[in-house]
């Protein structure tokens, strides 16, 4: 598999901040990130965007739909929310 295409890339950074890339998956692309820096600036910019929308003023409810996929994604239970 070729990790060098920008949206593969773009995508295994966005679920390497969100802590959604597991396991053996996560460990390859932390080396990744070792051998070829030029991936780097891609989880900087996911780590830049979370972080300023985690401190936005006004806070976004996101819509039940929304909520239940995340929830269904990372295998959590959506009974407490």
């Amino acid at each position: 598999m070729n990790y060098l295409i920008h949206r593969r890339i773009f995508m295994l950074a966005a679920e390497y901040v969100l802590g959604t890339l597991k396991g053996k998956a996560r460990v390859r692309f932390l080396k990744l990130m070792l051998l070829y820096p030029p991936i780097r600036p891609y989880v900087w910019f996911w780590e830049r965007w979370l972080i300023n929308l985690a401190i936005q003023d006004e806070q976004i409810k996101p819509s039940d739909s929304l909520k239940n996929r995340v929830f269904t994604r990372l295998e959590l239970s959506t009974e407490h929310t």
